[in-house]
């Protein structure tokens, strides 16, 4: 009985692209990104972190601003491992201690979890304590280590120190509270020492802070003694600790000097005042535990000094460097026998390059070497940690560890660039794919028609005889190119199928970037000027393509924040090949200057319509822009201005908005019901159309009702979540349906292509059976209320009334992970199947059939008249079939988006999923059909062709005979 739906199953899959082991790497890539580092409090900045053992190896440590903790490789670096906290549990901090990395996480930092430097393995996870509302800053959190991780001490809350068992699972030992939690105490700095544990904290004064200590005891947790300092302090994070052997003391600023106090038990020290004057800042180089630090004067100085080892409390000048000619950075580190370095970075005006000046204290030297940085495409230098080793004499080799305002992470070693990782790629706001130019026409586009064409007859005379034993080559061996060939061309060209394209990516890091499609690598990016404000990107829109002749140029349209606090709409037109500014007449590289198209935020970009690349802005106060400012742009304008139609959301309404000649003016609203908010607009993809209708079994039609101004529209309430199909220019509501709510937050993701609306939620408090889960709902228009009813609803006038005769079909099915993106898949010609794409919270893409989404599948055995259709007999769940799985062994990490383009081959479409990873790879829903199979035996069938050839060569003489000689016989 039910044998037929597992068949028709497996006819179906046989359709299907599948991947082999040999296409991983080959039609795919996965770039696995961590985020930028957050560099601006020491407990999240990146460093690099030694680990000693059989052999020597370090990790760069980091948080970064996509709530992940990671360890990059500093040979390669790759990732070597990352943990990505959930959203609801911020991590706050890291502390590393020989092997082990302590992150600490969630409200009030409650949670803690011990992870191995070097694998990234839990060794343990426990929560303190229950805080859901307790604040997510690394103030007042610290982690203080005993030796050999026997015992680490917690700081919490600002108020609360727990000490953790290291080597039983962090089991509690003992939890020491703060008398006065509502106190104007706050603890953020914690010392371990065998004598006691000190918590190091501020009392809120009037107009500054005082410096507040206590001791505990380290076996009982017991306090010891406590008190405050006499103190003026106005910034807490120029209070610091410093240890050096046997000796430790906190130290911090007041008023233009350098204060200190020595720890012990019973705090009884008195305050010390270093010789040091004009002193500016306390800047934490990371060799706390060294007993070091840098005090920077008030002319740009530099100066570095330690704990004393014999005094207590008494802190020594080191080293002075010199007033740099620019303002300074300032690290440390250390070397594989733990010997410290202080580096200090700036930019040389006599050099124009940065200089880095590395002081050596064991050798009293300071050597210097310059890098080569790229400001013009990465910006400026937040942050730098290094570490250094001796390998021979008085040399001293310097690793850099690099943060950019661009959110790229760059590792040098002395002057050499060894790698950089993009991480502002973790931040994009709008991609667009973008289709190359051939080898031939990209090489003749900038000269005439017929001088391009003679250059190329010369070209290709000269190369005749390498095209003939190139062709001969392949002719013999069958080595063509297939549908899974790596798409690698030399130069930015595109390979014989489409597959490689450039992706323009707009990130909200202030830069934006050309990537190829093949490989992920990065072609070309630019950042924007920004010292008129911040940009934020909106869109990316293709200008020219291709087929127009033209070098392929999109316009990145931008909102951006000035200091005055207005906000201005600013475009942003480049060549798709080599990122230049097209509004430039010579670009050197230099950062964009946006062109200020209207000053007035935007209320919404698109283009007037999808052929005819001219893109329409619209402000906040209606009035609208065209660009690009051509007059073939304007008299296109005019031409499709009265029947565009667009939605806005405004106000907690919906309006449909259409173009008058000066403004856009209101054509309807629907206002928000009772208690609910609009949340998002989903566009209707625009692409090719090869089929009107599906045949059914008895021979009739049902035709799609392609509604060109159809809108998908988001809402949320507290009485569930709302998915809408709206008409955009009258405002009719065409399909409407209500959906519940997870713990009060609308998470629905949805798609609409053509005629097919598909969206995901999840049912908390399902009815009848009350299974919960994970919901993904099919809903498919048609034209009429019956099969052969065709309106022509694709050419119908935007208010005919033959636009409201349609009929919906509407299907739920059960899937078994939680949707973050979704997309449908898109070809050349529109006429492959479409397939169903979706990115899962498990780190999954799943490619879906359209066949098991099809709303009309039977839920009775399929009849003959269904088997004609091959419509398959329902299932409540959609399979989770692993063959499915487009990102095989890949991890794509939160997933925002998807975003799928056309090949050449009508077969097969590319997909491209970012958020804070990307994946690239191809799909051919409906198998290749268009190329010949990898298993063609090419050489078969020429020796097959051969052999019959020569066959008739040599029959033919001998038929001829025979017929001669029957003729005289006859």
């Amino acid at each position: 009985m039910r044998l037929w739906t597992p068949l028709i199953v497996l006819i179906t899959s046989t359709l299907s692209w599948a991947l082999h082991e040999s296409d991983v790497g080959v039609i795919d890539w996965h770039k696995s990104l961590v985020g930028v580092p957050q560099v601006y409090t020491p407990g999240t900045a990146p460093l690099m972190h030694r680990v000693k053992g059989k052999t020597s190896k370090s990790v760069i440590l980091s948080v970064t601003d996509k709530n992940v903790l990671a360890a990059l490789d500093p040979v390669s670096g790759s990732v070597t491992w990352r943990h990505v906290f959930d959203d609801s549990d911020p991590v706050v901090s890291y502390h590393k201690y020989e092997d082990a990395v302590v992150a600490l996480s969630g409200p009030g930092a409650s949670t803690v979890r011990m992870f191995e430097s070097l694998t990234g393995f839990i060794l343990f996870e426990r929560k303190l304590y229950d805080d859901s509302q307790g604040p997510t800053s690394s103030f007042g959190t610290h982690v203080a280590f005993a030796p050999e991780m026997a015992e680490l001490n917690v700081l919490t809350g600002g108020h609360t120190v727990t000490r953790l068992n290291g080597k039983s699972g962090g089991k509690t030992q003992w939890t020491w509270r703060s008398e006065d939690q509502g106190s104007l105490v706050t603890y953020f700095q914690l010392v371990n020492t065998a004598e006691a544990v000190y918590a190091i904290g501020v009392a809120k004064e009037f107009a500054s802070y005082t410096v507040h200590l206590t001791a505990i005891d380290p076996i009982t947790g017991a306090e010891l003694a406590s008190r405050r300092v006499p103190s003026d302090v106005t910034d807490p994070s120029q209070i610091m600790t410093l240890t050096n052997g046997d000796q430790r003391a906190v130290v911090w600023l007041e008023k233009g000097k350098l204060k200190s106090i020595p720890l012990e038990p019973k705090l009884l020290a008195r305050p010390l005042q270093a010789n040091d004057a004009d002193v500016e800042e306390l800047l934490d180089i990371t060799l706390a535990n060294q007993g070091m630090l840098v005090v920077k004067k008030t002319n740009g100085a530099g100066r570095i000094v330690k704990l004393s080892e014999k005094e207590p409390g008494v802190t020594d000048t080191v080293w002075d460097f010199e007033v740099p000619s620019a303002p300074a950075l300032y690290s440390g580190g250390l070397d594989k026998d733990g010997k410290p370095y202080i580096a200090r970075l700036y930019w040389s005006i006599t050099f124009k390059k940065v200089t880095v000046d590395v002081f050596t204290p064991h050798f009293t030297l300071v050597t210097g070497f310059t890098i080569p940085f790229d400001t013009d495409r990465y910006g400026k230098i937040e942050h730098f940690h290094m570490d250094a080793a001796v390998p021979g004499g008085w040399t001293v080799l310097t690793r850099l560890v690099l943060t950019t305002s661009t959110g790229a992470v760059q590792f040098w070693q002395q002057e050499d660039l060894k790698w950089t990782r993009d991480e502002a790629l973790a931040h994009i706001a709008a991609a667009e794919f973008v289709e190359l130019p051939e080898r031939v026409a990209a090489s003749s586009s900038s000269t005439s028609p017929s001088t391009s064409r003679l250059q190329r007859q010369l070209r290709d005379v000269r190369q005749l005889p390498q095209y003939v034993y190139r062709f001969a080559k392949r002719f013999a061996t069958g080595a063509y190119a297939s549908a899974t060939s790596p798409a690698s061309e030399v130069g930015v060209f595109r390979d014989a199928f489409g597959f490689r394209q450039i992706i323009v990516a707009a990130t909200t890091r202030g830069v934006v970037y050309g990537l190829d499609s093949s490989n992920g690598a990065v072609l070309w990016s630019r950042l924007y000027e920004d010292k008129d404000g911040v940009v934020t990107p909106v869109k990316v829109f293709t200008l020219r393509t291709v087929s127009d002749g033209e070098t392929p140029q999109v316009v990145v349209v931008a909102q951006r924040r000035t200091p005055l606090g207005q906000t201005h709409t600013v475009l942003y037109h480049l060549d798709a090949l080599t990122g230049k500014d097209m509004r430039r007449k010579f670009d050197k590289g230099e950062p964009l200057i946006g062109f200020v198209a209207v000053k007035k935020p935007l209320a919404d970009a698109f283009l007037i319509d999808a052929d005819t690349r001219v893109v329409v802005l619209v402000d906040e106060s209606f009035d609208y822009t065209i660009f690009p400012e051509t007059e073939a742009s304007e008299v296109t304008f005019a031409t499709y201005a009265s029947s565009v139609y667009f939605p806005l959301l405004e106000h907690g309404r919906l309006s449909g908005y259409t173009l008058g000649s000066d403004s856009a003016y209101p054509a309807w609203t629907i206002p928000a019901s009772h208690g609910d908010s609009i949340d998002a607009l989903i566009p209707l993809s625009r692409g090719p159309i090869a089929s009107l209708g599906k045949v059914v079994a008895d021979r009739k039609t049902l035709y799609k009702y392609l509604n060109p101004r159809l809108v998908g529209v988001l809402t949320s309430g507290a009485s569930g979540c709302g998915v809408s199909v709206v008409d955009a220019a009258k405002g009719t509501v065409l399909y409407h349906a209500r959906v519940p709510a997870v713990r009060g937050v609308c998470d629905v993701r949805a798609s609409l292509t053509e005629h097919w609306l598909v969206y995901s939620y999840y049912e908390g408090e399902a009815a009848g059976s009350g299974v919960t889960g994970y919901r993904v709902v099919t809903v498919e228009f048609y034209e009429g209320h019956a099969p052969d009813e065709k309106t022509g609803s694709a050419e119908l006038s935007a208010f005919d009334t033959g636009l409201l005769n349609y009929t919906t079909y509407e299907q739920t099915y059960a899937y078994p992970q939680p949707i973050t993106a979704l997309a449908t898949t898109r070809t050349k010609h529109g006429i492959t199947m479409k397939d169903l794409i979706v990115a899962r919270a498990d780190g999954k893409i799943h490619s879906l059939q359209r066949r098991l989404l099809d709303p009309r599948r039977p839920k009775h055995k399929p009849t003959a008249q269904d088997a004609e259709e091959l419509l398959i007999q329902y299932e409540p769940i959609l399979p989770d079939d692993p063959k499915r799985i487009l990102s095989h062994k890949y991890e794509i990490t939160n997933t925002a988006k998807i975003i799928t383009s056309p090949a050449l081959l009508e077969s097969t479409s590319l997909v491209y999923a970012y958020g804070l990873d990307m994946f690239l790879t191809r799909v051919s829903p409906s198998g290749t059909f268009d190329v010949l199979s990898e298993g063609f035996n090419k050489i078969q069938l020429v020796l097959t062709i051969s052999a019959l050839g020569i066959g008739l060569v040599v029959t033919r003489p001998m038929v001829r005979r025979k017929k001669l000689r029957e003729r005289w016989y006859s």
